[in-house]
């Protein structure tokens, strides 16, 4: 807490150029990943199948119970900030 408010009553007139440059750095991490991921794809499907079709492939009895467990993992990370 005591960095956080040096930071803001010192540094105060740097921070809008650092903020730019971790911008800056985001977005061109962002297609440092994008990019490699989508040409070097084994398989290339349309959007369609993308985002209306669901495989249960972890052996659960139906789909919605596949996803609701794969929903556990997020649930879970954020619980702790409502409690």
């Amino acid at each position: 807490m005591a960095v956080a408010i040096m930071v803001n009553a010192w540094a105060s007139k740097i921070l809008p150029k650092l903020e730019t440059c971790i911008l800056i750095l985001h977005i061109g991490g962002f297609f440092a990943i994008l990019i490699p991921l989508v040409t070097i794809a084994p398989e290339k499907v349309s959007a369609q199948q993308v985002f209306t079709a669901f495989e249960n492939g972890g052996g659960w009895p139906t789909t919605t119970v596949s996803v609701f467990v794969g929903l556990l993992g997020s649930v879970f990370a954020t619980y702790g900030i409502f409690g």
